[in-house]
């Protein structure tokens, strides 16, 4: 019965944060599936979700065809959508009832209400690993919900606001340790999932899933073999699903400028990104280059505060350094899957502000791959998750009262809001509807 009140709690908690959330950033009229409008004035410079619905649009105008997810009437001989990032899985479901739904149609709006809503119930889940005060856990999800890089992403790149996906997966790597049980089914639907949604997501997916599997064969080496056939079985399984649905063994467009969308040294602290020109009232912008701007991963001031505090206190007391050592200890598998996942995303040109620091040459064929992940920037969220949860961890653990946890979470909180309030009030402001996207097609 606990158990059931707990994730009662977090659903309900979960369902109504994020749905405010939503709201007061956007407020609701994308929620309107016959209004598509407001998809000409979208909130960034960059106008990439016009693609995303126009690779709806001819999807659902094409015959059923095979990848399942071809539209066939977009571009010479077709185009699979993974291609135009218009969120497969859902496109292929909303195909399926094309008939009953309206001739104007987007689902947009209500998918990223759905990430909002995912994200913060995950974000109450993974906080609830390491604490059962509910009141500390649903102050601190805020920092989740109301994260730069989903605000940041949502409505820009509609398919890469689904943060709850990297969420999940570290939910799932962390909950095993506890349990010393793979979550096999949890990472094989988020694999599904992932596939489905944005490619983007799969190194984050399967890089936390290989430090999982590793993990559990150095507890216990007897179950080596079947760990690693459960790890090919999954990989077999999202590959599969991806081949039918096309965004695997299709003609992927050529990519390449691996270290070009690559992330800036400054991005923790630069509220710089795409479209505007300060997240920060507390924080100067810092000059970027090349294609630093996709890299935006700015954590905010109240993050920022408390770990500037950590790590002074990391310093100045003697007494902790065992317990960092321990800690070190203990997750040593996950930093060197959080320095893989920088060193990825920093790659081989190095930048700090303005500046190309240093650059080395890497492969030809290694750098085939990585162009895969050109925009290798976004793979960094999960370090940046991460640090979000391990801020929330230390202040859980400090031996101070509960009271004094309160009131530290709450100046975090208002600190946070305070920094970036010009960017939610602008993100509110209602946008100018125009004409719809019938109208001018």
């Amino acid at each position: 019965m606990k158990f059931y009140k707990k994730i009662d709690y977090f659903i309900i908690t979960g369902i109504l944060i994020g749905i405010l959330a939503f709201g007061v950033l956007y407020g609701y009229s994308t929620l309107d599936v016959s209004y598509d409008g407001w998809i000409y004035h979208t909130y960034a410079s960059e106008s990439d979700v016009i693609q995303h619905y126009a690779g709806w649009v001819n999807y659902r105008n094409s015959p059923w065809d095979f990848p399942i997810a071809k539209a066939s009437i977009l571009g010479e001989g077709g185009t699979v959508i993974s291609f135009t990032d218009s969120i497969p899985i859902v496109a292929i479901i909303c195909k399926i009832f094309s008939s009953v739904l309206p001739e104007t149609f987007q689902y947009f709006g209500i998918y990223i209400l759905v990430c909002f809503v995912l994200q913060e119930i995950v974000a109450m889940k993974l906080l609830s690993l390491y604490t059962d005060n509910k009141l500390f856990i649903t102050i601190y999800t805020l920092f989740f919900v109301f994260s730069p890089i989903l605000i940041e992403r949502s409505f820009r790149h509609c398919a890469l606001a689904s943060h709850w996906i990297i969420l999940f997966s570290i939910y799932f790597l962390l909950k095993s340790r506890r349990d010393n049980k793979i979550r096999w089914f949890g990472f094989c639907l988020l694999g599904l999932l992932t596939i489905s949604i944005h490619p983007y997501f799969l190194p984050m997916v399967y890089g936390l899933f290989i430090i999982n599997c590793i993990e559990m064969i150095i507890k216990d080496k007897k179950n080596t073999i079947k760990i690693i056939f459960g790890f090919v079985g999954n990989i077999l399984c999202t590959c599969t699903w991806g081949y039918i649905i096309g965004a695997l063994g299709s003609n992927n467009p050529v990519a390449d400028k691996y270290g070009f969308f690559s992330l800036n040294l400054n991005a923790l602290i630069n509220p710089l990104s795409q479209g505007y020109d300060s997240w920060s009232i507390f924080f100067p912008v810092l000059p970027q280059i090349l294609g630093n701007y996709d890299g935006f991963n700015y954590l905010g001031a109240g993050i920022i505060v408390a770990l500037s505090g950590i790590i002074v206190l990391a310093i100045t007391k003697r007494k902790n350094y065992n317990k960092v050592l321990f800690r070190i200890k203990n997750n040593f598998l996950l930093l060197i899957g959080c320095l893989f996942f920088t060193v990825f995303s920093v790659t081989n040109v190095v930048t700090l502000n303005d500046k190309i620091i240093f650059e080395y040459k890497l492969p030809q064929k290694l750098l085939n791959i990585f162009n895969i992940f050109r925009a290798s920037a976004r793979e960094f969220y999960p370090v940046y998750y991460l640090i979000l949860l391990s801020v929330f961890y230390i202040i859980i653990k400090w031996t101070v009262s509960n009271r004094k946890k309160f009131y530290l979470l709450i100046f975090l909180v208002l600190i946070q809001f305070l920094d970036l309030h010009n960017i939610i009030i602008d993100y509110f402001t209602p946008r100018d509807p125009g004409l719809s996207f019938a109208q001018t097609h």
